[in-house]
């Protein structure tokens, strides 16, 4: 059986279903809500910013002192992706990478890659105010 730390700025679906999955895991949000506390061995709170995580995110895990199978990391690090370049000191990083994430958010480059991979997308508009 694998353990696992999720961090995400919801982590309960992803808790849920790693234990549905048969895995166990620690999690860190920033609700720790007594739900998803049942579902983690360990949860710990990281406040988001901005709906991001702050600096003292690596020192947070640093503290939990885990040994996990690997980090499963969900939203909160739109506009700090290089945190992510931060968990591999902790373990292997599951999910997109500090440069994909920054690729993500500039929309020319992420509808040009759903257009190679043949997804389909609604219209993306570069200039302009979103209504």
């Amino acid at each position: 059986m694998s353990h696992w730390l999720i961090i995400s700025g919801n982590a309960h679906a992803l808790a849920r279903s790693c234990v549905r999955a048969g895995h166990t895991c620690d999690v860190i949000d920033p609700y720790g809500d007594c739900d998803t506390a049942a579902l983690a061995r360990r949860l710990v709170r990281a406040d988001t910013r901005d709906g991001s995580f702050d600096d003292d995110l690596p020192g947070r895990i640093a503290a939990m002192n885990g040994s996990w199978s690997g980090i499963v990391t969900g939203s909160g690090f739109e506009r700090r992706p290089d945190l992510l370049d931060a968990l591999r000191r902790y373990a292997p990083v599951v999910g997109n990478d500090t440069r994909t994430t920054r690729r993500c958010k500039k929309p020319g480059d992420l509808s040009d890659g759903l257009r190679r991979a043949s997804v389909a997308f609604a219209p993306v508009a570069i200039t302009g105010r979103a209504a």
